[in-house]
């Protein structure tokens, strides 16, 4: 309720700037999201090993962790997409000064 009568009072152009600080503090957390996402995932030089015959690992023990990558692989995208559609709807509303 008392939000509600502060963004009320406010002119155009402050709405913008605190919207803008918003979606800033928003996109910041998204990025540190993202990097954690990122940094959980495994590498791609996993399957490597496989081709040079050192992966000892049955089909059995490899597909167990497969849902829990693919998981990650759909939250890094999904978090990805949002950073970059809150770039966009942030450099749109972010006030111009002349």
């Amino acid at each position: 309720m008392i939000g509600s009568l502060v963004l009320a009072s406010l002119t155009a152009t402050q709405a913008r700037t605190v919207a803008a600080g918003v979606l800033m503090c928003v996109i910041a957390l998204l990025s540190i999201a993202l990097i954690v996402l990122v940094l959980m995932q495994r590498g791609s030089g996993d399957s490597v090993s496989a081709i040079t015959g050192g992966n000892s690992e049955s089909f059995f023990s490899k597909s167990k962790g497969g849902s829990k990558q693919r998981i990650l692989r759909i939250l890094t995208i999904a978090f990805s997409v949002a950073i970059a559609v809150l770039a966009i709807v942030f450099f749109a509303i972010v006030p111009y000064n002349a």
